[in-house]
């Protein structure tokens, strides 16, 4: 009987870790934010542009893609260790909070991978005329569609947990300040 019981809650206990979900990463292209720029520096730097403390996000698509899928290289960067391992824990958690505002925000699917959603936000912000900002935006990742998806790229709503994690990251990439817990 004790065996049973032992086996019982060790199994439960096994059952309970779950199982782990591998990082989802992206990769940024060399030279997004400009020649020489640090790819992870470089999107810091953006993601802060846009993500103000206050005031209205741009209307501009291409803008807006660009600063998008910084916060969403972000969220793998300051969750995998290596660079950004020894910053305060809290930075991390917010960012990937960020990352999931902006996805249930732009109605992107959560089986889409974090580099999908990345290459989609880059075409975006490359593309010039409506055309090719809607074919980069035809993709099923994307379930409100290219054309809803755009129109609310227009009117985005403040994003106040991507304003925050921005804020967080700035503040260790340029302050190095201790963020309360």
């Amino acid at each position: 009987m004790t065996r049973l019981l032992t086996v019982t809650l060790v199994c439960l206990a096994l059952g309970a870790c779950g199982v782990l979900k591998p990082l989802d990463l992206a990769r940024m292209p060399p030279g997004t934010y400009g020649p020489g720029v640090d790819v992870d520096d470089g999107a810091i730097y953006n993601a802060e542009t846009v993500f103000l403390p206050d005031g209205p996000l741009p209307s501009d698509p291409s803008t807006l893609a660009l600063a998008l899928a910084s916060v969403e290289y972000l969220g793998g960067e300051y969750n995998a260790g290596g660079r950004w391992g020894m910053v305060n824990g809290l930075v991390g958690a917010t960012m990937d909070n960020a990352r999931q505002e902006i996805r249930r925000t732009l109605g992107i699917s959560p089986e889409a991978t974090s580099q999908q959603v990345v290459n989609t936000l880059l075409a975006l912000h490359a593309a010039t005329a409506e055309t090719t900002r809607l074919a980069a935006l035809t993709n099923p990742i994307y379930t409100l569609g290219a054309r809803a998806t755009l129109d609310r790229l227009r009117a985005m709503p403040p994003l106040p947990l991507t304003r925050t994690a921005v804020q967080y990251a700035s503040h260790h990439l340029y302050d190095d300040l201790d963020l309360p817990l």
